[in-house]
Formats: structure tokens, C-alpha cells, sequence
């Protein structure tokens, strides 16, 4: 995804309701979140953790988060809990969760769910797009290669999803190059 975008690309874990940066792939861009393998985020504040948190039942959720005030890292963070738990709920729905400034100011996060031979959410994939290169159409896009990207890893690691699946990187890049815009990556 890193190849084909150019944008930076990253997999976390969930830990104590955090989000865990288990592996980055850098942007080839000049704009960059200084981020790194390791890196603590709030997942109620990024996309990663909204689309593990959205994996969690309602008690569980609330065991991790108990007040209903949320911390909020820039302006634009959710800052309480019902809010979150309504945007919980559209991610379900959609497979997607998308954060707009809520960790980082200027960086939207695009992030789909991970799963494991057993169908569990084990991890999450997000592509961050700075907001200046990230119209809707971008978006829209990139969406589509994080969820695909996500299906991929989870076909790898056993889980099998016939109707939503993709088997290899080929896939991926054929429909890349299929949806191409004009010079966006």
C-alpha cells in the first residue's frame, strides 16, 4: 500500500485503550507525523483505535473508557463517549473508520480491522493522508485499498471471508492502476 500510495501506512495492536504502532512504512512525502513503530496513540483519537474499539461490546468499551468524557488531543477530538459509540456503530456498519484531525492536526486516518483465522480483530490498518492531498475522492480511494489491504492480511492469517476477500497483491494493484487519478499519488 506504501508502494502504491506513496503515503505513510501503519499497523497497531490495541493495548489498555491505547492503540500500539506495531509497524510503519514512512510517507515518500515531505509532510510526515513523527510516529514510529512503538508510538502510543489514543484510540478513541485515531482511526486505528475507532476501528478496533468498534470490534469491542458496548461493556467492554465502557470498561475501557468509564468516564464519559473523553481527553481530547486537538479540537477536533471526540471528547465524549456517546459520540464515540455512535461513530463505533457506523464503523461496524461499513468496515471503515476514518478520523479527521483527532489525533494529529492536518492528518486524516483511513483504518479497517485485521482479523485472525478465527474471525477476532487481532489488529488494524490505516493509511494517514495529510489533509491538503486528501479531498474526497482520495478518500474514497484510499478507503477501498485500506480495506482491501485489511482483507488481504486477514486471508494470510487464515480467516476466511469468501464474499469480502482478497487472496493476493496482484489484486490490489490491478485495481489500483484500474482507478487511477491523475498524478493524486
Amino acid at each position: 500500500l506504501n508502494d502504491l500510495t506513496g503515503e505513510a501506512v501503519a499497523v497497531s495492536i490495541l493495548s489498555q485503550g491505547n492503540v500500539v504502532l506495531v509497524l510503519k512504512e514512512e510517507t515518500r512525502h515531505d509532510f510526515r507525523v513523527a510516529t514510529h513503530t512503538g508510538s502510543i496513540l489514543v484510540a478513541h483519537a485515531s482511526a486505528m483505535g475507532k476501528a478496533l474499539l468498534s470490534e469491542l461490546s458496548e461493556v467492554d468499551v465502557d470498561s475501557i473508557l468509564p468516564k464519559e468524557e473523553l481527553k481530547p488531543m486537538t479540537k477536533n477530538t471526540i471528547t465524549s463517549k456517546a459520540e464515540l459509540k455512535r461513530e463505533l456503530k457506523k464503523i461496524r456498519e461499513t468496515g471503515l473508520s476514518f478520523d479527521t484531525e483527532g489525533n494529529y492536526e492536518g492528518l486524516i486516518g483511513i483504518a479497517s480491522v485485521v482479523r485472525d483465522a478465527t474471525g477476532r480483530a487481532v489488529a488494524a490498518l490505516s493509511i494517514g493522508l495529510p489533509t491538503f492531498r486528501a479531498d474526497q475522492t482520495t478518500r474514497d480511494r484510499v478507503s477501498v485499498l485500506v480495506k482491501m489491504g485489511a482483507q488481504l492480511i486477514s486471508y494470510r492469517l487464515g480467516y476466511q471471508d469468501k464474499a469480502h476477500s482478497v487472496r493476493d497483491l496482484e489484486e490490489i494493484s490491478t485495481w489500483w492502476e484500474q482507478n487511477k487519478l491523475a498524478s493524486t499519488f
